[in-house]
């Protein structure tokens, strides 16, 4: 089972992602939901986490600064931006910043969510093993 840590203010989409994920056809998500930036740091130092959805905008934290931040606290971890905007600019330097993908909020469905979480897991830990396998031969 992955743990996703779900970084999003409203308890709207919390809970619409939260049932997407739970009727995705990849089984196996759990969802720990905190809505500021300082909680996600917290639950990030702790370890355990798989995988982090990202919303931008935060009580404590707004744009690139919110994925920096992040990127800082858990630069192993795999970063999924949801975002409102579908602006080359933006998905450039949230590139750059870490960002591993992104999902429009409005195109979130099941299949494409999950789909987006596994895909950025397995990306990271196939590069963590050729890495330590570059470093070892």
């Amino acid at each position: 089972m992955s743990t996703i840590l779900l970084v999003e203010n409203s308890p709207v989409v919390a809970e619409l992602i939260r049932d997407a994920l739970a009727k995705a056809p990849q089984p196996g998500f759990n969802v720990v939901h905190v809505a500021r930036l300082n909680e996600a740091v917290k639950w990030l130092s702790e370890g355990g986490i798989d995988a982090v959805l990202l919303d931008l905008e935060l009580p404590d934290s707004n744009g690139t600064d919110t994925l920096a931040q992040i990127s800082r606290a858990a630069p192993e971890t795999p970063v999924v931006v949801l975002t409102s905007s579908d602006d080359p600019s933006l998905v450039t330097s949230l590139l750059r910043l870490g960002m591993q993908n992104y999902l429009i909020k409005t195109e979130i469905s099941p299949s494409t969510l999950a789909g987006m979480l596994v895909c950025s897991i397995e990306h990271k830990r196939v590069l963590t093993e050729l890495q330590a396998e570059y470093m070892i031969g």
